[in-house]
């Protein structure tokens, strides 16, 4: 009765001995669980850079006291533009603001050129980052400086106020260099041009397809 005791408690030992070899060969066959990336790009801190595009769309609305006249605005422009990005996980928000140059106008006769020559903006930014490309949206506030020109009338300027809306793509190109593709709509609130002999109460909007390079001082990967 030993005997048989000593022997099956053998063969159990055995038995789990084996059971343990074979479940250690058969887990190191597994795939192992990688580490984390360490090139995972982080988008982080300030940023400057320089933009290009085209007015697509726009209108003026000129209102006289005969009626009010429209003018299709376009054209192409160009400026610069800084902000900061803070990127918590894959969320990233902060702030951009930006001064543009260009050679928008339009006409509507008698009004032979309405021309709105600066226009800048500080606007929130918020996207969701994807290692090296970052979709966003934006939104803040406008301010242009527009020309409207009436042959013997003058030309007389005025500054209007606005929103700004929009959205597009940054795509990381190294860690310090980026490049983005953006649409932009901005609105500008009525204000009066007044002439020789008449006045009007001008407001416009443009809708503007811009792309541009920024210089990041403190991406880095992670």
């Amino acid at each position: 009765m030993d005997l048989s005791l000593k022997t099956l408690k053998r063969s159990t030992a055995v038995s789990v001995a084996a059971l343990f070899a074979a479940t250690a060969a058969h887990a190191a066959d597994l795939p192992q669980e990688l580490p984390p990336d360490p090139d995972i790009f982080n988008w982080t801190g300030p940023y400057v850079g320089g933009h290009l595009g085209y007015a697509v769309e726009g209108d003026a609305a000129m209102r006289f006291p005969g009626g009010t006249l429209n003018a299709d605005l376009d054209g192409i422009l160009g400026g610069v533009y800084g902000g900061y990005n803070h990127q918590m996980n894959g969320f990233v928000f902060g702030g951009e603001a930006d001064v543009t140059f260009g050679d928008i106008d339009g006409s509507a006769p008698p009004v032979s050129r309405f021309e709105p020559e600066v226009q800048g903006s500080v606007r929130l930014r918020a996207g969701l980052a994807y290692d090296r490309f970052l979709p966003y949206l934006t939104v803040g506030l406008g301010i242009a400086s527009a020309e409207q020109t009436i042959p013997g009338g003058g030309s007389p300027s005025n500054v209007h106020l606005g929103v700004v809306a929009g959205g597009g793509i940054d795509w990381a190109l190294t860690e310090q260099l980026s490049a983005r593709v953006e649409y932009l709509y901005s609105y500008y609130g009525r204000e009066r041009y007044r002439h020789t002999a008449v006045s009007s109460r001008t407001d416009f909007d443009t809708h503007v397809v811009r792309g541009g390079l920024s210089w990041h001082f403190g991406s880095y990967t992670r």
